[in-house]
């Protein structure tokens, strides 16, 4: 669906992996040792670097590359290695203030990337998927609804539990998620899929699953924060067969429409 929305994703994935040492020394239950942290900043400098250009790669389209945008994005990973060495040098007797610090930083830094990252513009492309395709299929869906920022709506009257597993379990819990769906059977639908989104209610910040009538749901939408998409096929068949993975109508008055549908239906979770 969009290039640049898979190299979004990959991004932040990578981000994660790289922090992820610093993270174990941050809140592992016994404070590391000062040489402890001046040593795992000379072992990431190779990955630091990798990602470095993963990021600059994400940042340019064609001859232009958004410089600001990236030096900000870069400058946060580069941060929170460095700070390791640096809390060595700041707390050399003190194991717990060191730690804490660098809890804090953490903290900071995972939320400060995906602002940093999310100025980079994502453009959307429609693509007519090839039958036989359901995983590269797959791939394109999950990538543009791990994009999200601040909501996940999708209309489906064939909606089933395998949704949860491969587009919500990497989605931030603080995304705002409707599924709106039928009453459906033990297959599809509210029937089959109300004990899974009990679940996820639980977990998510705000998620509805909302029962509307089937006179209702004539196409199958995502609604990916004010961008609209159409399916030409339900997820759970998406690139078995030749799926039309469009940029719909967006403009207020379409997702006017979605609103509606999602007012006039039941709240089920």
């Amino acid at each position: 669906m969009s290039v640049k929305a898979a190299e979004r994703t990959s991004l932040i994935l990578h981000f994660g992996m790289l922090i992820a040492p610093i993270k174990d020394l941050a809140f592992r239950s016994a404070p590391a040792t000062g040489p402890d942290y001046r040593l795992l900043e000379a072992k990431l400098y190779p990955d630091l670097q990798a990602w470095v250009k993963e990021s600059q790669q994400f940042a340019r389209f064609g001859d232009y590359a958004f410089n600001i945008e990236v030096n900000d994005i870069i400058g946060i990973a580069k941060g929170i290695v460095r700070q390791t060495g640096h809390l060595a040098k700041h707390f050399p007797d003190n194991d717990q203030n060191r730690q804490e610090s660098l809890q804090r930083y953490v903290l900071k830094c995972e939320k400060d990337i995906i602002d940093a990252i999310d100025k980079i513009p994502i453009e959307w492309e429609s693509q007519l998927l090839a039958a036989g395709t359901p995983f590269s299929t797959y791939l394109k869906i999950a990538d543009a609804i791990n994009a999200a920022r601040t909501r996940v709506h999708y209309f489906d009257r064939y909606l089933d539990p395998d949704f949860f597993p491969l587009y919500l379990r990497s989605l931030a819990r603080d995304v705002e998620v409707r599924l709106v769906t039928t009453r459906g059977s033990v297959n599809f639908g509210v029937q089959a899929i109300s004990n899974v989104a009990s679940l996820a209610a639980k977990e998510f910040g705000d998620f509805r699953l909302i029962e509307v009538s089937p006179r209702d749901m004539h196409d199958r939408n995502l609604r990916i924060d004010q961008k609209v998409f159409h399916l030409g096929t339900s997820t759970n068949d998406a690139g078995s067969k030749p799926t039309n993975f469009a940029v719909a109508d967006s403009s207020n008055s379409a997702n006017l429409i979605l609103d509606d549908v999602i007012a006039n239906g039941t709240v089920v979770h």
